[in-house]
């Protein structure tokens, strides 16, 4: 019994000891989850040192310890007293349901900080945005930047270590992060990346800032110059989808839906599309460097779709490809096509070939079955074969072709495109854009212009939607409109490859046909790019500037016919011509639309402010004034102000004054005192325009008259100016490098 008794008092101890272990630990739980709890709650809370800081963005004021009344915490009347402060009313505080000293949530103090970012004007430099971590960056030029999949970024006042490939959200100023607002999430992707390589679960990538190395990444095989999908999400890298299929060809067109690729068709671009030069250092490359009718990269393909160029090698620019216009230069599209051959032909269609003989013709219309299979090639089997084009005219008659051919069918109708060698596609431009008989020093000076002028429209692919490079129209340079002739082909030959250059670049060979004794700038264009090369000086031996950008100064320059110049016996150097206010009115209202269409912002509208906006109107409604309010250097006109009954209109660039001041139904008289009838457009920008008024009343605008020198843009080289600099024994190097300061010349090949 006493055992028993023994035994049971053991055993309640047990159960005693067990109960107050399981209350204890119950307790340590508790704590620990409250603890966490206030900790977790702690950190949701704006501190006064960070809205200090971020206060500081927006206001630039220092916000120390007794603004904030010694708390550690933004509370809910001290974020009342700076909404009251910044916005000018509490009445409309974000913030409700809360004790004043309550602490605001970041959340919102984020609502709070916003509504004044917006109140003061600034949401263009404050304002939020996802950002995904990828590698903290090294080096003192990297410091406080970090890599993301958008670039390399600048953060500023923040510990970011700790959010490597999570996607977050956070706040910015300018271009800088200054705070994480919220952690997302979802995943993100990274389209069609370069791996370089992969060892020891590192993985080196390539970005727009460099090589990025991504730690922790697994992968079963070694990896090095692929393209791969790289998938991002809770501090991880979660997959990584390798692209290894690869294709190339000759890039027969490239537009923003797509590339056609000889042998392939015309594929897609997947979302994310990415081009890498691969030559030399490894490089992002843009559209430019896939360069139509070159087979210079790889393509990676995936599902159909291109994903990436592997940019291999640039193009040797040995070829040219020419889109064909109609007769008369009407349009890029052609309802047939007939031809006649002078040699053995090879016409390729689908995987057929066949020869048509020497002298035998051959027509193409849209509904032609050949085209049905894709392109259509046309090339003479030997070197010296011609193609004659039949079905349309120019100034030569029926022109005839070196190169070969490439037909396809667009919009239901046909593009023709000329493929040719670019040294003898000069052969039939240089005559075309200058007279042989202004000599040979000055046919080469059009040479080296014409090829630096065709090696840059080839990187620029301006036709690349057809499949060229330049169509044959003056939009480009003038090709095979006149018969190519002995002169012009020495001129070519003497100077083949040689391009001018300016620090090492081809350089953009403006050229045009007379100077009014001045040359100007590239800012006739408003082009972001620099051209020191294109400056402005006087067109003789003293090549000098003149400051020719007010009214009086140049109005006298321009009426003085006695100024010497290289071209001041040319017809063009100066003229006149004067436009009724009814033709005015006609050129106005007809070319308004387009014109605003073409550029909105060189067609500006004043509206009840007084200021000038984009917005499309189609008349002035009857002319009150029109004044030149602003002229380049040189004395261009680059400005014009239109007042009407019902509108006012600034007219901005050279070519639109030219447009619109246009002697349509007027006759101009020129230096020699011959008169041209109707010109669609003034010879050129360097022109007064002057209010004549009626005889009778001596007071009632009836018309205006136009002063002026020069016929064309007036940037670059004058053409006749060269040929009298190469009269006078001028060398083609010296005249064009006094038209194109600091250039060199070159030898492409």
């Amino acid at each position: 019994m006493k055992l028993n008794s023994m035994k049971n008092e053991r055993i309640r101890k047990k159960c005693i000891a067990i109960v107050l272990c399981m209350l204890l630990l119950i307790i340590m739980l508790v704590v620990a989850v409250n603890t966490n709890k206030n900790q977790n709650q702690e950190g949701e809370y704006i501190t006064s040192e960070d809205a200090s800081r971020l206060l500081e963005y927006i206001t630039q004021k220092k916000f120390d310890e007794a603004f904030w009344d010694g708390d550690k915490y933004v509370t809910v009347q001290k974020g009342r007293e700076i909404y009251s402060e910044l916005c000018g009313s509490a009445a409309i505080y974000p913030i409700s349901g809360k004790g004043d000293k309550k602490k605001l949530t970041e959340e919102e103090w984020i609502t709070i900080y916003m509504e004044c970012v917006e109140k003061l004007g600034m949401s263009d430099l404050v304002y939020q945005t996802d950002y995904m971590m990828l590698a903290e960056t090294s080096g003192e030029e990297n410091q406080n930047k970090i890599y993301t999949e958008k670039g390399l970024v600048e953060y500023q006042g923040i510990d970011i270590s700790k959010e490597k490939y999570k996607n977050n959200t956070y706040l910015m100023y300018d271009k800088v992060i200054i705070f994480k607002i919220a952690e997302k999430e979802d995943e993100v992707q990274l389209k069609n990346v370069w791996l370089d390589k992969y060892s020891d679960n590192v993985l080196r990538i390539y970005t727009m800032d460099g090589y990025v190395d991504l730690t922790g990444v697994s992968l079963e095989e070694a990896v090095e110059e692929t393209i791969a999908d790289i998938t991002f999400g809770q501090g991880q890298v979660k997959n990584v989808a390798l692209k290894k299929d690869l294709i190339h060809g000759k890039i027969l067109s490239l537009s923003e839906e797509g590339i056609e690729i000889e042998g392939y068709g015309k594929l897609q671009y997947e979302e994310g599309f990415s081009i890498y030069r691969t030559y030399a250092e490894l490089s992002v490359g843009g559209k430019k460097d896939l360069v139509v009718g070159y087979d210079v990269a790889e393509f990676v393909v995936g599902d159909g779709k291109l994903c990436a160029a592997l940019v291999r090698k640039t193009p040797d620019m040995e070829n040219i490809r020419v889109l064909i216009k109609s007769t008369g230069y009407e349009e890029i599209y052609h309802d047939k096509m007939e031809i006649q051959v002078t040699e053995d032909t090879m016409i390729k269609h689908g995987d057929t070939e066949e020869t048509i003989n020497a002298g035998e013709t051959l027509e193409l219309t849209p509904d032609s079955t050949w085209l049905q299979e894709g392109r259509v090639y046309i090339t003479p089997v030997n070197s010296t074969g011609r193609i004659t084009l039949l079905s349309i005219e120019r100034n030569c008659g029926q022109p005839s072709y070196r190169g070969k051919f490439e037909i396809a069918k667009v919009n239901g109708r046909l593009i023709i495109v000329n493929e040719v060698l670019l040294e003898e596609y000069l052969y039939h431009v240089v005559p075309s854009e200058m007279p042989q008989n202004y000599g040979i020093e000055a046919l080469k000076t059009q040479a080296v212009c014409a090829r630096s002028y065709a090696y840059n429209q080839i990187l620029y692919n301006g036709c690349a939607q057809y499949g060229a490079h330049v169509d044959d129209s003056v939009s480009y340079q003038v090709y095979h409109n006149v018969e190519a002739n002995e002169e012009a082909t020495r001129a070519v030959k003497e100077t083949c490859g040689q391009v001018a250059v300016y620090n090492d670049q081809v350089i953009d060979a403006y050229y045009y046909s007379t100077s009014c004794g001045v040359t100007t700038d590239a800012g006739i264009w408003d082009s972001a790019e620099e051209k020191p090369y294109i400056s402005s000086h006087t067109v003789n031996e003293n090549r000098e500037y003149l400051d020719l950008t007010t009214e009086e100064a140049f109005g006298a320059f321009i009426k003085d016919k006695s100024y010497p110049a290289y071209d001041s016996d040319v017809q063009w150097y100066r003229w006149t011509t004067r436009v009724t206010l009814e033709q005015l009115k006609r050129n106005i209202d007809t070319n308004m639309m387009s014109r605003y269409e073409a550029n909105p912002k060189n067609i500006l509208t004043r509206n009840e402010e007084g200021e000038y906006e984009s917005v499309p109107i189609d008349t002035v409604g009857t002319i009150k004034s029109i004044n030149i309010t602003k002229r380049g250097k040189g004395g261009v006109a680059t400005e014009m102000i239109i007042k009407g009954s019902k509108n006012t209109v600034k007219v901005l660039t050279e070519y639109n004054i030219r447009l619109f001041l246009a002697p349509v139904n007027s006759k101009l008289k020129r230096n020699d005192g011959t008169y041209i009838d109707s010109l669609s457009m003034l010879p050129s920008a360097y022109t007064t325009a002057l209010p004549v008024v009626d005889e009778e009343d001596n007071k009632t605008v009836v018309a205006y008259e136009m002063s002026g020198g020069g016929y064309g843009h007036g940037a670059g080289m004058s053409q006749n100016g060269a040929k009298s600099m190469a009269a006078k024994g001028k060398t083609y190097e010296e005249i064009l490098k006094f038209f194109y300061e600091g250039i060199e010349l070159k030898e492409l090949y």
